[in-house]
C-alpha cells in the first residue's frame, strides 16, 4: 500500500508555496507582492459532491483535496501554484488526520483556487 501511495503521490503534479512579500512601488510606497518559495509534490482532485456543486451555485469557489507527504506542512490560508499550468490555490483546512497506526506517510488538506496579485518572480 505505501509503495502504491508512494506513486500516487510522486506522479502527482509540482506545486510551489508562494512567499508574500513587501516591495516598494515606482511611487516608494510599500505593496504586497509573490515570489516562489519550496516546491513539493502533491496530488490535486477536485470535490465533486452534491454538497459541493450546490455551493458552487452560490458563489463558493471550487473545492480541492490536497494529498502530498506528512512533512509537507500546509497551514490554512498558506497560497500554492501549480508549476504545470500556473493555477493558484489556497488552504482552507487544518491538515486532515491519519490515524498514528495506519504508518501511511500521507497528508490531506482541502483547498479552493485564488487569485494573487502583484507576482513578483512567477508564473
Amino acid at each position: 500500500m505505501n509503495d502504491l501511495l508512494s506513486e500516487y503521490i510522486d506522479g502527482g503534479d509540482t506545486f510551489n508555496i508562494m512567499d508574500k512579500i513587501s516591495v516598494i512601488d515606482s511611487y516608494g510606497s510599500p505593496v504586497t507582492a509573490w515570489t516562489q518559495g519550496a516546491p513539493f509534490k502533491a496530488d490535486l482532485q477536485e470535490d465533486t459532491t452534491i454538497q459541493t456543486r450546490i455551493g458552487e451555485k452560490l458563489g463558493v469557489t471550487s473545492v480541492y483535496t490536497v494529498t502530498t507527504r506528512k512533512n509537507i506542512n500546509l497551514a490554512p490560508l498558506t497560497v500554492f501554484r501549480r508549476k504545470s499550468d500556473g493555477r493558484t490555490f489556497r488552504v482552507t483546512s487544518e491538515r486532515k488526520k491519519v490515524p498514528g497506526s495506519a504508518k501511511i506517510d500521507m497528508a490531506l488538506f482541502t483547498a479552493e483556487d485564488y487569485t494573487i496579485t502583484g507576482d513578483v518572480n512567477g508564473g
